[in-house]
């Protein structure tokens, strides 16, 4: 599955250079962030999970922004933290897992 996500990354990576302000293509870089996180979890790569992970959120965080009203972002960006989350849960940072939650608690409101 890493693979997999390696070939995807370098194929978005590609398209958001040549349209840096496509939010479709910025939004689908970071889905495949979040699934190299979780195919590195997986692996017990855990601090490469973590960058993963967190820059699925970086990215579908400035993707939303840009288009607020969009639910399709909102709703990645709603699972991207959610994987985020259950990563720092299980690995015991539960501290990191609540803060997240909030996160989550603020982006369910409209």
């Amino acid at each position: 599955a890493l693979g997999y996500f390696d070939q995807a990354r370098a194929a978005y990576e590609q398209a958001v250079a040549a349209n840096p302000n496509h939010l479709d293509v910025q939004s689908g870089f970071g889905r495949t962030w979040d699934g190299t996180g979780q195919a590195l979890a997986r692996l017990g790569r855990n601090d490469d999970a973590l960058r993963a992970y967190t820059r699925a959120v970086e990215l579908q965080t400035a993707t939303r922004h840009q288009a607020p009203n969009n639910t399709q972002y909102r709703n990645w960006l709603n699972e991207h933290l959610t994987h985020l989350a259950q990563f720092h849960r299980d690995n015991n940072r539960h501290a990191d897992a609540d803060l997240i939650a909030a996160e989550l608690e603020k982006l369910s409101k409209p």
